[in-house]
């Protein structure tokens, strides 16, 4: 499960409305002995991709950056990337699966056609596929 605050939740649509380009970013958070990912922060980063309307690519130094503050000043760790769908399809691609690469965190996706939404899950390295997670959305803490 991934346990998120309705204002990161708005952060990350506002982050994939205001551009007709895909965004992507970090999100950061606490991971429970339950297998629970529990956000506290959202992380903007720049896409870098040549192709930025149907592709990401997180930006290294900024990656880094954000990496950084996360884990030494705020003692938390990445705990989703996420990224947007801005034309749809409301799912994950097979180049999303192909990126995959980090075990443990969840995936976030906001798609903003046919409708506004969001879903998240986690990759299974040996089938090479995503399951999906449930979202809890609760009020509390502070997008940044």
């Amino acid at each position: 499960m991934l346990r998120i605050p309705q204002a990161c939740l708005d952060d990350l649509y506002a982050h994939a409305q205001g551009t007709p380009d895909e965004v992507c970013g970090l999100i950061a958070g606490r991971r429970h002995a339950d297998g629970t990912h529990e956000v506290t922060r959202v992380y903007r980063i720049r896409n870098a991709h040549a192709r930025p309307r149907g592709e990401f690519l997180l930006d290294a130094q900024e990656q880094l950056r954000a990496v950084l503050e996360i884990e030494d000043e705020h003692g938390e760790e990445v705990v989703a990337f996420y990224h947007s769908h801005p034309g749809g399809p409301p799912r994950f691609s097979q180049t999303d699966a192909a990126r995959a690469s980090w075990p443990g965190v969840s995936y976030f996706l906001v798609y903003l056609k046919p409708r506004l939404g969001h879903l998240s899950a986690r990759f299974d390295r040996e089938t090479r596929r995503f399951r999906p997670e449930e979202v809890e959305i609760v009020a509390a803490a502070k997008a940044t």
